[in-house]
């Protein structure tokens, strides 16, 4: 499983998060008044090694599920294991918890995303080094469980988390992810329409290959064919009868059905 992440989570990205964190938990204590019995007082830089134990606990914990984080270090026979415990303290698994970073604070932007644009950006990229596309792609949407404050948090009720964080994919027919965006709102929406530019976007890497890109019919549309067209890709997918530069031919004439008279 470790041999997996670590062609995704490089030490390239481990290091981001290292210096980040640290940087992070640097500005919060020069910020702050400290009292000798504060847990924040207890903090010393993190390293890479000890970063890819977290990850490695977290993994873990998602793996064996316990009711509360404080669990996994409980000296109860109920739930006593040595796996979490010999690895790392639970004190010092809530600092480095605490101070968790991607980013630094102090280069804020108008991005939404900003705090996670650098790791996302980083992992895309070694999404599309280890792996070649074939002809037919697929873009689609996806639902990240999130109950918190989030200003771009979206309800979806058709889908099976409700509440989340909505990513638009681009995926192959083996279901492996090429590439991803976090959708963020409206207000950070340009161009296009959402649709068109949500497949020009993720799918620009691979266009002018003879590829065919699979939609369903929230992206469908004539502009986007003709879009994908100049670029060598064809589009194939489920259209609405009430989408605008339509062809006449195409639409067809909602027909009521009335009730049947014993």
């Amino acid at each position: 499983c470790w041999v997996c992440l670590v062609l995704f989570l490089t030490n390239e990205i481990i290091e981001l998060i290292v210096e980040e964190t640290n940087k992070n938990a640097q500005q919060f204590l020069s910020k702050n008044r400290l009292t000798k019995s504060s847990r924040f007082s207890k903090w010393i830089p993190t390293d890479q090694q000890e970063i890819k134990k977290f990850f490695g606990l977290i993994i873990w914990m998602g793996l064996v599920q316990m009711p509360t984080l404080e669990d996994y270090w409980s000296i109860s026979t109920r739930y006593k294991n040595n796996v979490v415990q010999n690895i790392m303290s639970r004190n010092r698994f809530e600092l480095i918890l605490r101070f968790l970073h991607f980013s630094d604070n102090e280069k804020a932007s108008d991005d939404r995303i900003y705090k996670v644009r650098d790791l996302i950006d980083k992992l895309i990229e070694n999404f599309q080094k280890i792996l070649e596309p074939e002809e037919f792609l697929a873009v689609d949407e996806t639902m990240v469980p999130f109950r918190g404050r989030l200003i771009f948090r979206q309800y979806i009720p058709g889908k099976a988390h409700k509440y989340g964080v909505k990513l638009f994919k681009l995926c192959g027919t083996n279901g492996y992810t090429y590439n991803v965006q976090v959708y963020a709102g409206k207000s950070q929406v340009d161009g296009k329409g959402l649709g068109c530019r949500v497949v020009l976007d993720l799918s620009q890497r691979y266009l002018n290959a003879g590829r065919t890109i699979i939609t369903d019919n929230f992206y469908t549309s004539v502009p986007l064919a003709y879009e994908l067209l100049k670029n060598k890709t064809h589009l194939v997918g489920t259209l609405r009868s009430n989408r605008v530069k339509l062809p006449k031919p195409t639409k067809h004439t909602q027909h009521k059905i009335g009730r049947a008279h014993v």
